[in-house]
């Protein structure tokens, strides 16, 4: 800076000298011409010298035009270096500004790599907390799918449920609709078979007294024509009494003995043969109720509850008396039954019992 104001005061000095060595000059011309205005006083011819001094004033003549036309030159001249030192002075007074104006930015320049610096951080910080944003938002993103895809199987769940659950409903009812057909159908087939049996007891009683009266008439039971129906069944008649009528006599004669038509056996071994009879039919009994619960294991409380009171009410055993035989037809009823209930599948009219041999 002080470089650029010694310069303002030189050039300031300069244009100061100029304008007054052209003002001295113009001073310098008035007074020459004024004094070549004054009329000359001619001396006395006696004394002066007209010739004397004529070459020297001639030479000072000629100095002065020349010092005039030089310092009008050099006035021109003057003009000039004005007019080129105000432009140079307003140029590097414009360049002092600028250059002031840079020295202060200059000066400012720390405190512009500072904010810099400080920018640069806060832009560091800036990009870290974009970062957490965007892993916050994708966290959320994720967040939001996740409650979206609960609720979708949540909806799901109570779709399927309530479907699992009218497709119970269904199945419930086909299995009690299936149960009842098939306690139908077992009771059908047992008033059939029973039917059957006791048209067969008829038959066998009828043939059992005809044969005994027979007996006790001729001591001997006449034999049937042998016949292609007759070599098929069994008959009383393929049985030969032994010749022995001692143990037949006291057979009949006795009062502790009783006779079943289909066995033959007495008091003591009949009632075993009820005791295990028996025993035989709780354990049907007890399978079959077992069958049944695994039948309709899946039935509601309140289905099983109906399907139970229809059992109740459509089951109702036929009672067989106090007759040995009857005893024995029932535990064939009871074991009949119970194939049925196994095979849940087939018909009733599909089941085929074996005839008991008499």
């Amino acid at each position: 800076m002080s470089i650029f104001k010694n310069i303002k005061g030189t050039f300031q000095s300069v244009q100061q000298d100029l304008s007054a060595g052209f003002g001295l000059f113009s001073s310098s011309k008035d007074k020459v011409t004024v004094r070549s205005s004054v009329p000359y006083q001619s001396a006395p011819s006696s004394r002066v010298n007209n010739d004397a001094g004529a070459d020297l004033l001639n030479k000072y003549q000629t100095i002065w035009k020349e010092l005039h036309k030089y310092c009008e030159e050099n006035g021109k001249k003057a003009e000039d270096v004005d007019i080129l030192v105000g432009t140079l002075y307003v140029r590097y007074d414009r360049a002092v500004e600028v250059f002031s104006k840079l020295h202060e930015e200059l000066a400012n320049l720390p405190i512009m790599l500072q904010k810099l610096q400080e920018v640069t951080d806060t832009l560091a910080h800036v990009e870290e907390e974009y970062d957490k944003v965007e892993a916050a938002l994708v966290r959320l993103q994720n967040i939001s799918e996740e409650e979206e895809l609960v609720k979708a199987k949540i909806s799901h769940e109570t779709q399927l449920k309530a479907y699992r659950e009218k497709r119970f409903k269904e199945l419930n009812k086909v299995k009690v609709q299936i149960a009842k057909e098939h306690v139908q159908k077992i009771q059908a087939f047992e008033k059939r078979h029973q039917s059957q049996l006791k048209e067969r007891q008829v038959v066998f009683q009828e043939v059992f007294e005809h044969d005994l009266e027979q007996y006790k008439k001729h001591g001997r039971i006449e034999r049937l024509p042998s016949t292609p129906e007759s070599e098929k069944k069994l008959d009383l008649e393929d049985f030969i009494p032994d010749d022995n009528d001692g143990a037949l006599e006291e057979f009949f004669e006795s009062d502790d003995v009783g006779l079943s038509p289909d066995s033959g056996l007495g008091t003591t071994d009949l009632q075993k043969y009820q005791e295990k009879e028996d025993n035989s039919d709780e354990e049907e009994e007890k399978k079959e109720g077992l069958e049944q619960e695994g039948l309709c294991g899946e039935i509601e409380p309140e289905e099983q509850k109906d399907l139970k009171n229809y059992k109740n009410e459509e089951n109702t055993p036929v009672s067989s008396g106090d007759d040995p035989s009857k005893d024995s037809e029932n535990s064939n009823t009871t074991g009949i039954e119970t194939e049925c209930s196994q095979e849940t599948m087939h018909t009733a009219d599909d089941v085929k019992p074996e005839p008991k041999e008499q």
